[in-house]
C-alpha cells in the first residue's frame, strides 16, 4: 500500500509540477506548497481528509459561480486530498495593511467583498446548518478554557447554567437573516493579489448561519485587533450598504453573535494549545476577552455577563 508521501509524489509527477517549496503551516494539518508548471506558479494544497478537501472544492465552486474571488482549481485528487490551485501571491491582507498607509481602503474592500458574497449566494440548500456546530464549539469554553484557567473543571451546576443561557441566545440568533458563512473570514485568510484585488482562502467549513458571523470575524479579529474607532467605522460602512440589517431589530444581535464567537475562540485556542501543542495561540485570548467585555454591555447578554462575573470575575476586570 502506498504511503501518503508516495501518493503526493504521484500527483506531483502526474501534473508535471516542479520547484516544490512548502510554505508556512496554518492552524490546521493542511499544508501548502508553491509549485511551477510550464513556467507558471500554482499552489499545491495537501489536505488530509479530516480537513475537508471535498468541501473546499464544493464551496470554491459555489463562490466562483457567484463571482466571489476564490481560487481557480486546475487539478484535484479528492480521494487523497491534493488540489492544485491558482496562486494568489504571498501578500496576506494583514501584511498589506501593515505596509499600506491607505489601510481604510483595504478594510473597505474586504467588507465589500463580504457584502457581495452575502448578496449573491442565494441558494444555500446544500450547505450544512451552522447552529449545531456553533453550539458544540461553544462548549470548548467550558471543556477546555475553564479547567485551564481555573485549574479544575467547572461544576455541573455551572455547566448547566451556561447551557441554559446559550440555548436562549441561540434561539434568538435564529431570528437573524442567514447567509453563507465562511466561518473563518479574517485578515490572514484574505490575499491581496498583484492587481490589488482580493482572493479568499480557507473556506471548507462554510455553512448557512447568522449573517453577522463573518462580519464579526473580520472586524473583531483577535490576531489583528483594530482600534475601536476603526471598528465602528467599518460596522457603519457595512450597515450603510445593508440598511435593513442595521435596524435595531437585527443590529442588537451583532453583540450576541460576537460574544459567541469570542467564547468559542477562547476555548479553541486552549484546545489547540493542549491537543496540537500550538501554544502561540494562547497570547491572543486577552484580545478575545477585550472584545467580549465590550459585547457584554448589550442588555441581551445580561445573563451571560452575570454568569461570567460569578465564575470568571478576574477575566471580566480586564
Amino acid at each position: 500500500m502506498k504511503t501518503r508521501a508516495e501518493h503526493l509524489n504521484s500527483f506531483i509527477q502526474k501534473y508535471h509540477l516542479t520547484n516544490v517549496i512548502w510554505l508556512c503551516p496554518d492552524a490546521s494539518t493542511r499544508r501548502y506548497a508553491r509549485v511551477e508548471r510550464k513556467g507558471k506558479n500554482y499552489i499545491l494544497m495537501d489536505s488530509p481528509l479530516s480537513e475537508k478537501p471535498k468541501e473546499f472544492v464544493k464551496i470554491d465552486t459555489i463562490l466562483r459561480k457567484h463571482k466571489v474571488p476564490a481560487p481557480k482549481i486546475y487539478a484535484k485528487n479528492l480521494h487523497h486530498g491534493f488540489v492544485l490551485l491558482e496562486d494568489f501571491g504571498d501578500l496576506l491582507l494583514s501584511q498589506a495593511i501593515q505596509k499600506n498607509a491607505s489601510t481604510n481602503d483595504l478594510y473597505i474592500l474586504a467588507l465589500d467583498t463580504l457584502i457581495g458574497l452575502q448578496k449573491r449566494v442565494k441558494d444555500r440548500s446544500k450547505l450544512p446548518d451552522a447552529f449545531k456546530l456553533m453550539a458544540e464549539q461553544n462548549d470548548w469554553f467550558i471543556d477546555y478554557y475553564a479547567p485551564y484557567v481555573l485549574k479544575k473543571p467547572l461544576s455541573q451546576k455551572a455547566k448547566d447554567e451556561f447551557h441554559r443561557i446559550w440555548h436562549k441566545l441561540f434561539l434568538g440568533m435564529h431570528k437573524i437573516p442567514k447567509t453563507l458563512v465562511l466561518y473563518d473570514f479574517h485578515m490572514d485568510n484574505i490575499m491581496v493579489k498583484s492587481d490589488g484585488s482580493l482572493g479568499l482562502l480557507d473556506f471548507q467549513d462554510a455553512m448557512e448561519g447568522p449573517i453577522f458571523y463573518d462580519l464579526i470575524s473580520f472586524v473583531e479579529d483577535e490576531r489583528h485587533p483594530l482600534p475601536i474607532k476603526t471598528r465602528r467605522e467599518l460596522l457603519n460602512h457595512y450597515f450603510e450598504l445593508r440598511p435593513v440589517l442595521g435596524s435595531k431589530h437585527y443590529a442588537d444581535w451583532v453583540d450576541v453573535v460576537s460574544a459567541h464567537r469570542h467564547t468559542r475562540v477562547i476555548g479553541n485556542f486552549v484546545k489547540l494549545a493542549i491537543e496540537s501543542k500550538k501554544k502561540n495561540y494562547l497570547k491572543y485570548i486577552k484580545n478575545d476577552w477585550m472584545f467580549l467585555r465590550e459585547n457584554l454591555k448589550n442588555p441581551l447578554l445580561k445573563e451571560y455577563k452575570d454568569w461570567l462575573k460569578k465564575y470568571f470575575p478576574n477575566q471580566l476586570k480586564g
